[in-house]
């Protein structure tokens, strides 16, 4: 029987190898489409067997240069709910901890250390550098790097987990909106580094809380005007949402009636096809990038690809940015805070995935795969044309400030949103500027 068998699994494994594997990019229901090859680089080899043999010297420089990526890291400062039976657990764990302590002078009461009243919440998945699991080498020369430690609490989702908040300032990039606690945030942030850089790279996601900053004492105007006057990198973020679709009517006679008439008169009866529906979200011909939840990236100086007809369609637009920047300079303008030296503004835009749930190549390929096969069939039963599929990106575009009008009239004064895109085809905007390309390292 043993012998039986035998045969049979080889006989099995030889018809499994003259299997052929089937071509993914091969279309069979017409001429084959460009593969699903990302613009995102690959991840390099994960073994080294000399490694060891190396100089601590030599060492140390690799595990720097592993963990000098650029990072965008989403943070969010909400007020912190301070309940009565957390003051009495608080009280509760002090006592124990000074009848541990032999020491009577290291004894500390927890109540006398002044609480921030908020709490620093990191909405990211992989901030965490892999490098503080590997070994005690690694995390050594991870805990070097960031210099900066902050109490934090993770969230992703429905879930939280406190933990810390590890940050290099010549490196990330902070996306957090500026409200009343950005100002104690930002000083904290520079006290804590050891060589007093601090905060000098911030993304904007909406609009600078106006009335709470004007509502803050001098001596915190004071503190949030000295942060300001230290950013080197502002970008104004935009991430292009997929439209929700309206509620279904209520199917009255009325409505039948209407929606009968309205079909006859686009029609003309003559059983001529009806407009298209309108694109919404990334579809194939985009050459916009997605967003992921990798937040380290590497950047390209021009996006190489031909851009396509992403700023022409009416759901991806500047308006949003051109708000943003309008309230920041708005901003500046009240704590009277002129910068120096010269800033570096951008607006950064991407296309939104649902929840940011791309890590790996292999998800990025399956998103895009899904999202060509549900368009294609949007394309038979609708009537869409599209152009050629283009080369997916994940990641985002940073666009110079200078590729929108200016912002500011001959007399010094700010112009309105209407003024700045007044008079000026977005199309034409963006034919004469290429944006930087900002690839995230997928695993």
């Amino acid at each position: 029987m043993a012998r039986k068998k035998s045969n049979r699994s080889v006989k099995a494994s030889s018809q499994h190898t003259q299997i052929k594997p089937i071509d993914e990019t091969t279309n069979h229901d017409g001429p084959a489409r460009p593969n699903t090859d990302l613009m995102n680089p690959e991840p390099r080899g994960r073994q080294f067997p000399q490694f060891c043999e190396l100089p601590y010297d030599i060492r140390a420089m690799i595990w720097e240069e592993i963990l000098a990526t650029q990072r965008i890291l989403r943070v969010s400062l909400e007020k912190r709910e301070t309940s009565t039976r957390n003051k009495y657990q608080r009280k509760k764990v002090t006592k124990a901890k000074n009848k541990k302590s032999s020491n009577a002078e290291a004894e500390t009461d927890l109540d006398t250390v002044p609480e921030k009243p908020y709490r620093v919440v990191v909405e990211e998945r992989y901030v965490i550098s892999k490098l503080f699991h590997v070994c005690s080498e690694s995390r050594h020369a991870a805990e070097t790097f960031y210099r900066v430690k902050v109490p934090c609490t993770y969230r992703w989702g429905k879930k939280t987990q406190d933990g810390t908040f590890y940050f290099r300032p010549e490196f990330d990039n902070i996306q957090v909106g500026v409200s009343e606690y950005v100002s104690d945030f930002a000083f904290n942030l520079w006290q804590l580094d050891p060589r007093y850089v601090g905060l000098i790279n911030i993304t904007l996601p909406w609009q600078p809380d106006h009335q709470k900053v004007m509502k803050m004492e001098d001596k915190e105007k004071d503190i949030l005007r000295g942060v300001l006057l230290r950013l080197q990198n502002v970008s104004f973020a935009h991430m292009q949402e997929k439209p929700r679709a309206p509620p279904p009517p209520v199917r009255t006679l009325a409505y039948v009636h209407s929606t009968q008439m309205a079909a006859n008169a686009t029609n003309n009866n003559n059983g001529e096809p009806r407009r298209p529906s309108p694109r919404t979200g990334w579809e194939p011909d985009c050459t916009g990038p997605i967003s992921t939840c990798i937040p380290s990236f590497e950047c390209l100086p021009a996006d190489p690809r031909k851009l396509g007809n992403d700023h022409t369609r009416p759901y991806f637009s500047f308006k949003n940015l051109i708000h943003s920047t309008l309230g920041w300079f708005r901003l500046l303008e009240s704590l009277e805070a002129v910068h120096e030296h010269e800033v570096n503004y951008r607006f950064m835009l991407s296309y939104e995935t649902t929840g940011r749930n791309i890590a790996t190549r292999e998800q990025a390929v399956s998103w895009v795969q899904s999202q060509r096969k549900n368009f294609k069939a949007r394309a038979v039963s609708e009537g869409l044309e599209h152009g050629e599929w283009v080369q997916p990106a994940m990641g985002f575009w940073l666009y110079p400030i200078g590729c929108v009008k200016s912002f500011v009239n001959d007399d010094g004064t700010l112009k309105t949103a209407k003024d700045v895109l007044n008079g000026a085809e977005l199309e034409e905007i963006m034919s004469s500027c290429v944006p930087e390309l900002c690839l995230s390292r997928l695993a």
